[in-house]
Formats: C-alpha cells, structure tokens, sequence
C-alpha cells in the first residue's frame, strides 16, 4: 500500500539493510594490534562490525543521494496530488545511521535503550496524512491497473530508470563482501570466544551458547523488558570481556580488505553509477520545480 510506505529510501535501503557486513580499515596496525582507521574516517564505537561499516565510508553511505531522491519522491507525490486538488503532507527524511549503529554489538547506548531490537526508524508517509477520504485514497493508489495513483507515480518518477542500476551493483558488492567474510564463528578464534562468552554469562545466571540465542529471544518480542535489557547488557560486558565482537571485527576486517583489494573495480562501476544518478536526481528536481506536474509524463 502506497501510502504506508516509509520513510526510507525505498530501494537502496532496503538492498543495504539485507546483508550485515563489515568495517574495512587499510594501512598498518597499532600498538594494539588493531588496523587504524582510513584518514577522516569518523569513529562511531570501537571495532565496529556489522554495518557500522558504512557510516566511514562515503561511496557505502551516500546520504545526499539517499535524501535527494526520497524528497524528490515526495515532492512528485505532492505535486501530483495537488493537480487533483488534495493536499498531501510530504513524510520528512529520516537519517537512519541509528540502524548501523544498534547493529554494532558494543554499541552501549543502543544496547541500554534498545536491548536486542532495532529502534523506530522513520514513521510512514500514511501515519502523517490528515486526509483519510476513500477520495483522497484513491488519488493516491489509483482506480486501477491502468491508472496509477501519485503514488506510484511519484515513486517512478524520482526512482524509475535509475535507482535499480544503482542497486544491482550495490548488490552483487555486498553479496561478494558477505561471502567473504563469512567464517568466523568456526575458526578456533571464534569457537573460544564464543565459548568463552557463554562461561561469562552463566556466571551471570544466564544459560547461553552465544549472542544469537538472546537476540532470537527477544529480537521479535511486541516490546522490550526489563529483562531483555539486564540480558543485552550482561551480553555486551561479557563481549567486551573476553573480545568477542574485538576478534570477529579483526577477522572480518582483514579479508573485506582482501575483498576490496580484488574487487575495486565493482566499486568503481559502483560509484560511476552512483554519480550519474545523482546528477539525474538534481535534474529531475529542476525539471519538477519548473514544470511542475506535467513533468511527471515527461520521464
């Protein structure tokens, strides 16, 4: 349904959220035996995993494109639905760098706050409508299979011929870096952590084999309990404890280099594709602002 969607990008993020990957870091190690971080890199926690990943890298992160583009999908939507005399109430950005975050098992405040659930990210679109007529409805989703509602042609006219281009590259990156960097939790490193970290937490009363266990837990409970909150926090300082996230962040950083070192041609094409779609995204804005709805049959 058209008007529920959220506030996300509604391609690009949903591409992005599907395979949990890892932080790369290039050059020599520390003192401490860990890989600095690239130049200007910012640092979001440490020995980020997951999708923190994205939050160093701009080509993995492209904020600007992501925001462009969902406001242009707005800004279709209500110009479409003003044609027909409706007024809609553009959904507002969301920046949901929240997300990589509370991924990252060491991440304190997530964990204090969110326990093992991902937080609210973004309302709907429909959450923020006053207008609730079938009228207003219909406008929005269309009449029929040969009539498209501002919706939808809202969506295909910031998205369409563009945003799937983008994505199917982004996919095959991240499906490559996520076999890549599989396999640690069947190392030696990785059998004794997670050993290591269930004697950790059993001293604490809390009978687990490993982090996945209290995450399947309570990760779809309706809400999060004072329970899930002692547990989340028991898991991340035993984590801490014994290096758990510390090791599977090294492992898995190691060979994202190697992945990047073999493949950077896939991010090139990546980013080329990626450039040319912004530079579409800002025409399509000027074009919008200066034809207004008749812009919307002109791509």
């Amino acid at each position: 349904m058209l008007l529920g969607r959220s506030t996300r990008p509604p391609m690009l993020w949903a591409l992005a959220a599907s395979t949990v990957v890892t932080l790369a870091t290039a050059g020599c190690t520390g003192p401490d035996g860990v890989s600095p971080l690239p130049p200007g890199a910012e640092v979001t926690s440490q020995h980020p995993v997951a999708q923190e990943w994205r939050l160093q890298y701009e080509w993995a992160a492209p904020r600007e494109f992501y925001r462009d583009g969902f406001e242009l999908y707005q800004r279709a939507i209500h110009t479409c639905m003003s044609a027909y005399g409706f007024t809609y109430v553009e959904a507002p950005w969301y920046d949901d760098d929240i997300v990589a975050q509370v991924m990252n098992p060491l991440h304190r405040e997530s964990a204090e706050e969110f326990g093992y659930h991902l937080p609210p990210y973004g309302a709907t679109a429909a959450s923020i409508q006053s207008d609730s007529s079938a009228e207003f409805i219909a406008a929005m989703e269309g009449t029929g299979k040969n009539s498209l509602g501002c919706g939808m042609r809202g969506f295909d006219y910031a998205y369409g011929g563009l945003s799937s281009e983008v994505a199917d590259q982004w996919s095959v990156i991240l499906s490559g870096v996520s076999a890549a960097i599989a396999g640690f939790e069947t190392t030696v490193a990785g059998l004794d952590a997670r050993a290591q970290w269930s004697i950790c937490m059993s001293n604490g009363g809390y009978l687990y084999q490993g982090p996945d266990e209290p995450n399947t837990e309570f990760s779809g409970l309706p809400e999060i309990s004072e329970k899930e909150l002692r547990v989340r926090i028991a898991d991340l300082n035993c984590d801490t404890s014994v290096g758990l996230t510390r090791a599977r962040s090294e492992y898995e950083r190691a060979r994202l280099n190697a992945w990047l070192d073999l493949n950077s041609g896939a991010v090139l094409r990546y980013t080329s594709l990626l450039r040319d779609a912004e530079e579409e995204v800002a025409e399509r804005t000027a074009l919008l602002a200066e034809s207004g709805v008749k812009a919307l049959t002109q791509t």
